[in-house]
């Protein structure tokens, strides 16, 4: 019997220098029925050239240009496009392990409180501009219902872990192009995958199948954006869900002011800093305190590290590529939480699963609807 089609898309704007790297990661897939969809959003390189040129020796490569509107609008040109069952999302300079879409595809074959899940991802390696990684250990992720506990450990944490049945992602509508125009671009992917959350419980495969590459220039590297990319995303979903509680909802705000002014900051936005830090007062305001005298007591120690050491150069600080690291976590590679993470992660694990028996029983409506052409939703829970 032949497996059902999954669609890789990979949104590109100027991406030659990553391109080849990057299609070729996809075509390795060793998941035997796929089609590969290139999203050309304008650019002003060779990316077009250069995918074109695969796609006449590789026909499951397909190149589709459209005016430049952004990754958002990209990707969903590239699910319309999709004739998959399954469709994944492959930004334009990372890099996937050759098991990624078949170990996910089989990940969601088994039910999790009582109904398949939608959606699967996988663990990430952050990886440098020259495919070395430069991150040491992992998180492991979790799955079932997990809405939750996605807006407040944020687990897939990058636009090329994702994998989702096709006419789910339309269902919630794809992803939210309209960020970019606020300039809050970068967080489209959270907010996708808490579209799908919301309704759906979602599967982790737990191996590191993603190089998520961080170099000068791309989009994780841009702290203004992203900062205010995360508040936007969760305000959102937090006011789209109105039955999740004050408690969790000042720990989803601690959580990600905590991430949010850091990355301000290093991004030298004051005024904004100052503005999620305020907000954090407001949830959690003994972790604000801490902060603000964690933050005041580094200073000095910053200004001396700036002005007298070295910096590392990339062979210095990077590992071993990607392609030569196996996917598997190391027990020495787990990271352990903190025992008050873990009595964070236990508590809103319960809280999850009683909004999931709501959702069955129909009680929560929460995020966008987008019905199919027959007027039905595209997807449905499998009850007990």
């Amino acid at each position: 019997m032949s497996l059902p089609l999954c669609s890789i898309i990979i949104p590109a704007y100027n991406a030659e220098v990553w391109l080849e790297r990057t299609l070729l990661s996809a075509a390795k897939q060793n998941y035997p029925n796929l089609e590969i969809i290139v999203i050309d959003d304008g650019s002003k390189d060779d990316t077009r050239k250069l995918a074109e040129s695969i796609s006449a020796v590789d026909e499951r490569f397909r190149v589709v240009s459209i005016p430049n509107g952004g990754v958002a609008n990209a990707r969903n040109v590239g699910i319309r496009e999709a004739r998959g069952k399954y469709v994944a999302f492959l930004d334009a300079d990372d890099l996937w392990h050759p098991d990624k879409i078949r170990l996910q595809v089989e990940s969601m074959q088994e039910p999790l409180d009582g109904a398949l899940p939608a959606a699967s991802y996988a663990l990430a390696r952050l990886i440098n501009a020259h495919d070395r990684v430069v991150s040491k250990g992992a998180t492991p992720g979790e799955s079932g219902y997990i809405l939750l506990r996605n807006m407040y450990f944020r687990f897939s944490g990058n636009g090329s872990s994702v994998l989702v049945l096709r006419d789910v992602a339309l269902e919630v509508g794809g992803y939210d192009s309209s960020w970019i125009a606020h300039g809050s671009g970068g967080c489209e992917d959270i907010d996708f995958e808490l579209a799908v959350a919301a309704r759906y419980p979602i599967v982790c495969v737990q191996q590191l199948l993603v190089g998520y590459r961080r170099a000068p220039g791309s989009m994780s590297t841009r702290h203004r954006e992203m900062a205010r990319g995360a508040l936007g995303v969760i305000q959102k979903h937090l006011k789209a869900n109105p039955q999740i509680p004050k408690w969790a909802t000042r720990l989803v705000y601690g959580a990600l002011l905590g991430y949010t002014v850091p990355e301000l900051i290093a991004g030298r936005d004051w005024p904004e800093a100052a503005k999620h830090l305020g907000i954090l007062f407001i949830n959690q305001p003994m972790q604000a305190i801490e902060f603000s005298l964690r933050f005041l007591k580094r200073q000095p120690k910053r200004l001396l590290r700036l002005l007298f050491k070295k910096p590392k150069s990339v062979e210095e600080i990077a590992g071993p590529l990607f392609t030569d690291v196996r996917p598997e976590i190391e027990p020495s590679e787990i990271n352990t939480r903190h025992p008050r993470q873990r009595e964070i992660l236990d508590a809103l694990t319960e809280l999850d699963a009683k909004l999931w028996k709501e959702v069955i029983k129909g009680n929560i409506n929460s995020s966008t609807h987008v019905e199919d052409n027959a007027g039905e939703p595209a997807y449905r829970v499998a009850r007990n």
